[in-house]
């Protein structure tokens, strides 16, 4: 067993290889193993990132990249058998190699899949250490000019769903709307329910091939590399 049970959660950023922090590359060539997440299409999009991170470099020292499965349901126990079998694949994977890393997209301590199992790789006595990455708030916000905030502005960052629960957003500066709905998106229904003042900017996918950013309130196409931006006046 490794004495030092230690496990790198790094960001590769929102999709761009370029915005790759130096210490996240530093930290993926050196591993034995990276894990990638299998939730909705992360995994497709980090594991590009890392091909592409590993262009060039001679195969033999590279290392190897597996799949984990996280499941995109709210059956409790059925999450739960996939996330102790990924604790368990962590462990045993420890026990015989020195640096394993687990990538994420945008950065590991936002809305990340890592959350799910890092108190059960603490109880296991595994020690963890962020490499933080470049969120895909700051992402869009840079991509769309826009200005999170500035002085004391007051910023909300929510999803949607409990977007619905908030009954009044006078107070708010900014609202950063996380988790669009899949499929047929409104942007006009966010701003019948937030009010005029504002200034709104829907979001996908930014810095990928294909990022998509409008200010028109019509129907699009979310999906879970999505978000809205509200900025008042």
């Amino acid at each position: 067993m490794n004495a030092d049970m230690k496990l790198y959660v790094v960001g590769l950023g929102p999709g761009d290889p370029s915005l790759v922090t130096l210490k996240a590359l530093d930290t993926v060539l050196k591993s034995d193993i990276i894990y990638v997440p299998c939730s909705g299409g992360e995994h497709r999009i980090a594991r590009s990132i890392l091909e592409k991170l590993f262009a060039g470099k001679n195969e033999g020292s590279l290392p190897q990249v597996k799949d984990l499965e996280f499941p995109m349901t709210r059956d409790h126990n059925y999450n739960k058998s996939f996330l102790e079998k990924n604790v368990a694949e962590i462990i045993s994977d420890l026990a015989k190699h020195k640096i394993l890393s687990y990538a994420v997209i945008g950065s590991p301590t936002f809305y990340s899949t890592f959350g799910k199992i890092k108190q059960m790789l603490e109880e296991k006595g595994v020690s963890i250490e962020y490499v933080p990455g470049v969120n895909s708030v700051d992402a869009c916000s840079a991509r769309s000019s826009i200005n999170i905030a500035s002085g004391d502005d007051s910023v909300l960052v929510t999803t949607y769903r409990k977007l619905l629960e908030i009954g009044s957003f006078e107070k708010y500066d900014t609202v950063v709307i996380m988790k669009v709905p899949t499929g047929s998106f409104s942007l006009e229904r966010i701003r019948n329910l937030m009010g005029d003042g504002m200034k709104y900017i829907y979001a996908r996918r930014c810095t990928m091939d294909s990022e998509f950013i409008t200010e028109k309130a019509g129907n699009e196409d979310g999906d879970y590399f999505s978000l809205v931006i509200a900025r008042r006046y």
